[in-house]
């Protein structure tokens, strides 16, 4: 090569330009004394399309215009949804380089990779920013593209979601060094926003220059260059070089001479045939080394795969593993690559999404023999799914929390029920080989503790595989929601079922009820429901018989069409009970129905949620279900540990504020500290020592440890452990006194039997319940049903909340042991006496006890014990009664002593059950009066009143006693109507016409203590009664207020028209206070008042009483009752008077005498009316009355003319009617006609009513 340029031609199709130089012999040139030194040679090159004379930049420079490049479409953002329906868009970014090729001063925009960003308050994705960020990279990482060979950065440009205008503030000037090269100077190509502004840039005016290929060297032997060129467009180039070095003269002391020795045309084709893969291309330099084939290489690519952005997808650079399995589904590799319409893209569009939020990824090169299958379930293991087919397309089955149970078993809708539980002995850790992406790709490896262990205690540990799993954060993550598994999902559980299967899948959450796993006490179905007014359930009855214990509640699980998870709390009774009586009643909306299914069992265990492992068809339309527990703890077990500082806790509110803290109501968390916690917390852990262990009462001493009963503890030991316990698991505090606690394996289980006290040193590591967790804080609670922990300061130094994996819960509801029988009413009074041989009745206490449906089989009597209340002598024993009795009788007691006992059931082997709770009651026995009578009724039936009521239940009765007079009179005012009666029915004729008020009580047999004659009820039972008379009333005189008869120590009243009872003398004899009624100076023993004479004009059967109205005198106490006489003759004179009440009698003349002994109380007396009636008469008969008519003449005349009655009988085809005339008190006449009224005779039947 000379400074001439030398041209030569590209082949067609040329994508890129290779030159080679060669200095034949060398480049160096020599100092006098032999010595080589640097010689330096430009060689021009530039390049033109054929024929176009347009040769690229070369050492003249080349002049460019102000150029505008357009952008690539920002990063669209991501729909990211929870499993609780919440939506939130993510916002992506990336940054885009402006390059520039420095042989054709072409500008090209090389796109950066894509990451997710957290979005800040304030700025619009479609939420506000109050709501809660999902978790993705919580800053930007993004990095631009490396700079190709021959390209010179001119700008960076920072992309992201939402954008319209790439402005100044998001460019970055990149020619920084550049601007000092010869290529271009610092006013050249300069960066800047876009006029007008836009998605692009503007890039400024400039020369760039290329001043050729430079060689430098000092050595006298051969020398190759080479130089390679990408043309902007493919096509047959001319290519010209020349030297700008002048060439030394030949002989000299400089070596320099240059030769073009090769022009390549390197055209670029896919040697590969096989689409959709990434390739790699080497240029290796030849060595004398080199030889054979590469054995090993290594690179970092990534796969550009449809990638779901929340409406379609997108191909993208992506590790998601969802995106990964569609490709091995669909994509080249797969021979049989699958159709959309064979693949759940809506499955998968979901998981996609619940993996941005979780950054899932899988990062694996599958360089080794897989099935699809295999593949399928490696890239699933990934993202927590798995393989599953569904309705004939590929999808997959997410292992996420859920809430909404899809269908209910128990053992009315399965059978064939099994069960294998995994007993492992659970590593201290895992160690886990991987690949890691943050150290170079290398191989690495990670150890993730369980609960309790760290590396200062941890000895056993087994190895875990997570394929594609290559970031450390998720290996932790990974690692510990295995550990999750293996400590909540120990069981499996098969079982078959019919129809009841269709509803659910794989992977559905359902309930389970069954005694098998002792889950739930009882299951059935629902035989009818009782609803109030409102149509609100209030009582089930049902098919399968729920057992309740005293001092339980208890709940029921229904699942109803659409809901198959509705709870209701029932109403405690104790026994086995067909019939619940709902605590709150079930609004009708919800009300469950006839039929439907339930479980049974302690509230909050009446079902456990399980999860769907597999269905198998079987025959006739059965399938067989294995299932797990669902266990949703699984799902938190990998939170990461929540660093905090003093400032971060809020005592003000009791918070411990932090953003993002990850944290949800009821996670277990144990806060330890590099300084001291935050006050109110206990330290944690809480050492103790062997000495601290007491084997006889397995406490464990531990003053100050400030543990609540129900709290949860891990035990830790550097040692070995007490008897009874087992390092690294968690504990329940049982109770626990201000200096001890003592501790269950189980919530409310038996307390842990602690052989002894182990060796070394202890620890019990303290753990809170999260509550009022927000966004942006959250409060510790000792238990869940515990207020938060008074936070008193922030404490000292770093805090650290670690989220413990909680203690397995099997949901198990052991059978209960023997029960103590429930004591119902108590009874001591009258009804409950106990008859003695001889017939008297002595007192007791006895106790009935609540309603068992269905009793233990094993159990033999029922035992009692009691004494006299406050005292501590030794029990009295009463006779044991059955197991089945209802009643328990205490004897002997004493009538108004207290008493305390107590049952217990004992068993047929002689095993005795615990004693029930203390009853007190005090003894009211014979001391008690009757009780009240209740049932009282009164009913007239012609002259006579018929009285009922039930039979009260005490014993020792004498019997009832009734009382009557006027409306609205007290008992103690009433007149006496019977003497005291045992039965509960009387009848009597005693009771006159009128409006009275009846009053009944009991009375019970004399006993000391009691009133004389005996108790009477407290209260009377009271009816009231208008008795009528049939008969007419002939005489019937009130001697109110004139009094016209015969007045014996009484005196009238002429102020009110009273009789007032006769003074022996006077207290003055201006006074006469003998008028006033509250006014008595020396009464008579006795009074009376006879009436005048009633006649009738003839003899007759008559009825007889009197009504008398009387009462005591103002401020008088005693007795006022009157004593009626009557005499009564039918013409041959009074014989004189004897005692009557009311009475029927056949005479003419009546007269009547009430009387009153003042001794026994002064009387007024306020009325007295003597009646006389007739019985009313009834004649019936039948005659045959002929043409003209006939008198009918009565058999007995009437004292006045009767009603009458008389009907013909019809005749054949005719009818006929009866006419009556004349009638009289002896008859009357009547005629037959027909209905033309024309006499025709016939039978004539009739009847008359009269006196």
């Amino acid at each position: 090569l000379d400074e001439t340029f030398q041209v030569q031609t590209t082949q067609p199709e040329a994508d890129e330009i290779s030159i080679d130089i060669t200095f034949p012999a060398g480049l160096v040139r020599f100092e006098d004394d032999g010595a080589k030194r640097d010689r330096s040679v430009i060689v021009e090159a530039e390049y033109s399309l054929t024929g176009r004379d347009d040769w690229s930049v070369g050492v003249l420079g080349k002049v460019f215009a102000l150029r505008t490049v357009a952008l690539a479409a920002p990063p669209s953002a991501r729909v990211y949804r929870e499993a609780q329906g919440e939506s939130y868009t993510v916002q992506r970014q990336r940054i885009d380089r402006v390059v520039m090729d420095r042989y054709s001063g072409v500008l090209t925009v090389l796109r950066g990779r894509t990451v997710e960003t957290a979005v800040t308050a304030g700025t619009n994705y479609g939420f506000e920013p109050s709501d809660p960020v999902p978790p993705p990279t919580s800053g930007f990482t993004g990095r631009p593209m490396a700079l190709p060979a021959h390209q010179m950065g001119i700008a960076q440009v920072l992309r992201s979601s939402g954008e319209t205008v790439v402005s100044d503030s998001l460019i970055t000037d990149e020619r920084g060094p550049n601007a000092t090269d010869p290529e271009f100077g610092p006013a050249d190509f300069v960066p800047g926003e876009s006029v007008p502004p836009g998605r692009s840039l503007d890039i400024g005016s400039g020369t760039l220059t290329f001043a050729g290929v430079r060689t430098v060297a000092r050595k006298a032997s051969a020398i190759r260059r080479s130089l390679r060129f990408t043309p902007p467009q493919r096509g047959q180039y001319d290519v010209r070089l020349r030297r700008t070095t002048p060439e030394a003269a030949p002989g000299g002391r400089i070596v320099d001479q240059v030769v073009w020795t090769a022009l390549r045309s390197i055209t670029q084709r896919n040697p590969v045939k096989m689409g959709g893969l990434a390739l790699t291309a080497l240029r290796i330099k030849r060595t004398d080394q080199l030889e054979g084939q590469i054995e090993a290489i290594n690179g970092v690519v990534e796969s550009i795969l449809p990638e779901w952005n929340g409406t379609d997808w997108i191909p993208e650079p992506t590790q998601n593993p969802a995106a990964i399995y569609r490709e091995v589904l669909q994509g080249p590799a797969n021979a049989r690559g699958l159709a959309d319409s064979r693949t759940d893209l809506a499955s998968l569009q979901d998981w996609h999404e619940k993996n941005t939020g979780q950054r899932f990824a899988y990062n694996q090169a599958v360089d080794f023999p897989a099935t699809v299958l295999e593949t399928l379930a490696e890239v699933a293991a990934a993202g927590r799914a798995a393989p599953t087919l569904r309705d004939g397309k590929w999808g997959v089955v997410v292992d996420e929390p859920q809430s909404v149970p899809v269908q209910h078993f128990t053992p009315r809708n399965t059978w064939g029920f099994s069960g294998d539980k995994t007993y492992l002995k659970l590593p201290h850790g895992f160690r886990v080989r991987f690949v890691n992406e943050l150290e170079g790709w290398r191989q690495d490896e990670r150890i993730v503790y369980d609960d309790g262990f760290g590396p200062a205690n941890a000895s056993e540990f087994e190895a875990l595989e997570l394929p594609g799993v290559t970031d450390p954060e998720l290996v932790w993550r990974h690692a510990r929601f295995h550990i999750g598994q293996a400590r909540l999902r120990p069981e499996t559980w098969t079982f078959l079922t019919d129809l009841e299967a269709i509803v659910c899948t794989r992977g559905d959450l359902v309930l389970l009820t069954h005694d098998v796993i002792l889950v739930g006490l009882a299951a059935g179905r629902i035989k009818s429901v009782a609803v109030d007014g409102g149509g609100n359930a209030t009582e089930l009855v049902l098919d399968e018989a729920a057992p309740m214990e005293a001092g339980k509640s208890y709940g029921l699980s229904i699942r109803r069409p659409g809901d198959n998870a509705l709870t209701a709390a029932v109403d405690t009774t104790p026994g086995e009970q067909t019939r619940v009586t709902l605590t709150t009643p079930i609004p009708a909306a919800q009300a469950p129905s006839a039929g439907d299914l339930f479980g049974f069992g302690e509230t909050g265990r009446e079902t456990l949620e399980v999860l769907i492992k597999a269905i198998e068809p079987g025959d006739g339309l059965t399938f067989r279900i294995t299932a797990i527990p669902a266990a949703p703890a699984v799902h938190r077990a990998d939170v990461l540990p929540l660093a905090f500082l003093p400032a971060d806790v809020n005592t003000g509110g009791d918070r411990i504020v932090k953003a993002n803290h990850g944290l949800a109501d009821g996670d277990l968390v144990s806060v330890t500290s590099q300084g001291t916690v935050p006050g109110g917390l206990p330290a944690n852990p809480r050492s103790f020592v062997p000495g601290d262990v007491d084997p006889a009462t397995d406490r464990i001493a531990m003053a100050g440890h400030g543990l609540a009963n129900g709290q949860v503890v891990l035990f830790t030991t550097d040692g070995r452990q007490p008897g009874g316990l087992r390092p690294g698991r968690k504990y329940f505090v049982v109770e626990a006194t201000a200096g001890d606690v003592r501790v269950s394996a189980a919530k409310d289980g038996t307390p842990v039997d602690l052989a002894d006290g182990g060796s070394g040193t202890h620890a019990l590591e303290t753990s809170f319940v999260v509550t009022g967790a927000t966004a942006g804080d959250f409060q510790l609670a000792a238990t869940p049903s515990a207020p938060a922990v008074d936070l008193i300061d922030g404490g000292t130094g770093d805090h650290t909340a670690t989220r413990l994996i909680p203690p397995f819960d099997s949901r198990m509801t052991l059978p209960a042991g023997i029960a103590a029988p429930a004591v119902g009413q108590v009874l001591s009074d009258g009804s409950v006496l106990e008859r003695q041989p001889d017939g008297s009745y002595t007192s007791r206490i006895l106790a009935t006890l609540l309603s068992v449906v269905r009793l233990r089989e094993d159990l033999a009597s029922i035992e009692c014990q009691f004494r006299v209340s406050g005292t501590d002598v030794p029990h009295g024993r009463c006779p044991a009664v059955p197991a089945g009795a209802r009643e328990v009788s205490i004897a002997p007691v004493e009538d108004g002593e207290t008493y305390d006992f107590r049952l217990r059931y004992v068993a047929l082997d002689g095993t005795p059950g615990p004693w029930g709770p203390t009853v007190t009651h005090t003894v009211l026995g014979k001391s008690a009066p009757p009780a009240d009578v209740t049932g009282f009724s009164a009913q007239q039936n012609g002259p006579v009143v018929t009285f009922s009521w039930n039979q009260v239940p005490d014993l020792d009765l004498q019997g009832y006693e009734i009382r009557f007079g006027p409306r609205g009179i007290a008992w103690e005012d009433a007149d006496p109507l019977t003497q005291v009666t045992r039965g509960t029915r009387i009848t009597t004729a005693s009771v006159p016409p009128g409006t009275f008020y009846f009053h009944i009580r009991a009375k019970d047999n004399a006993k000391p203590g009691t009133p004389e004659g005996g108790n009477f009820s407290a209260s009377s039972s009271v009816v009231a009664l208008t008795v009528t008379s049939a008969l007419d009333i002939i005489e019937q005189r009130e001697q109110h207020p004139a009094w016209p008869g015969t007045l014996t120590g009484f005196l009238r009243n002429p102020l009110t028209g009273d009789l007032n009872p006769e003074s022996n003398a006077l207290a003055s004899a201006d006074a006469a206070q003998h008028v006033f009624d509250s006014y008595v100076w020396d009464p008579v023993a006795a009074g009376s008042y006879e009436a005048p004479e009633i006649a009738l004009g003839f003899v007759d059967q008559v009825r007889a009483w009197a009504d008398v109205r009387s009462v005591l005198g103002p401020g008088e106490t005693g007795l006022a009752v009157p004593a009626v006489d009557l005499d009564a003759h039918s013409g041959g004179g009074y014989d004189g008077f004897e005692p009557w009440t009311i009475g029927e009698l056949e005479a003419r003349f009546f007269k009547f005498r009430v009387g009153f002994d003042f001794t026994a109380g002064l009387v007024v007396l306020k009325g007295f009316k003597p009646t006389v009636d007739l019985l009313e008469n009834e004649v019936r008969g039948t005659v045959a009355v002929g043409l003209g008519g006939q008198t009918i003449v009565f058999p007995e005349r009437f004292h006045n003319k009767p009603q009458v009655i008389a009907d013909a009988e019809a005749a054949v085809g005719a009818l006929r009617f009866a006419r009556k005339s004349n009638v009289a008190a002896s008859g009357f006449d009547v005629t037959v006609v027909d209905s033309a009224n024309i006499d025709v005779g016939g039978t004539v039947t009739y009847s008359a009513r009269g006196v």
